[in-house]
């Protein structure tokens, strides 16, 4: 099994465990392509890929990440992520990320 990763957005840490990175039927992320349609992905990491590549164009993009149950709540952030979203369980978007590229030119 492989150790969970830990991922900081903007204050708020998740820990995205093995089952989420690959995929957990309860967490969805969504990116709109260059076109403005919603493309949805059942990993993290193909999400954030896919986000980062649009975003080298020099354009802010945002990268929802998308929670259906309380048990993908848990899986993505523990007890306070189940809390949240038993707050509001039909909000659209359970969080949002804006991924940026600042192109530093070549380094030598």
């Amino acid at each position: 099994m492989s150790t969970p990763k830990t991922v900081q957005f903007k204050g708020a840490v998740y820990r995205l465990a093995h089952e989420t990175i690959h995929g957990h039927q309860g967490v969805e992320y969504a990116v709109d392509d260059a076109a403005g349609k919603e493309r949805t992905f059942k990993t993290f990491d193909d999400a954030a890929g896919f986000a980062v590549a649009l975003a080298a164009s020099g354009r802010a993009v945002n990268l929802d990440i998308l929670v259906y149950s309380e048990e993908g709540a848990r899986q993505l952030g523990g007890d306070d992520a189940v809390e949240q979203y038993r707050e509001d369980p039909d909000a659209s978007v359970f969080e949002r990320l804006e991924i940026k590229v600042n192109s530093v030119g070549r380094v030598p």
